[in-house]
């Protein structure tokens, strides 16, 4: 029971790292599209970045 606990927890911080460090990245990509510019990063370089983060996160 306490594995699981601890897993969600980690879990739980890595999310809020990746919205926390992620958050201008997220805002871009979001309001480019609404303001008429081109999409700054395409989908498969997104979560290459997101990837990238999260393996920094578990360290």
């Amino acid at each position: 029971m306490r594995a699981g606990r601890t897993i969600f927890d980690d879990i739980r911080k890595v999310i809020k790292y990746e919205m926390a460090s992620n958050s201008g990245e997220i805002w871009t990509l979001f309001l480019a599209p609404f303001m008429g510019l081109p999409v700054p990063l395409l989908p498969k370089e997104f979560s290459c970045a997101l990837s990238r983060g999260s393996s920094q996160a578990m360290k």
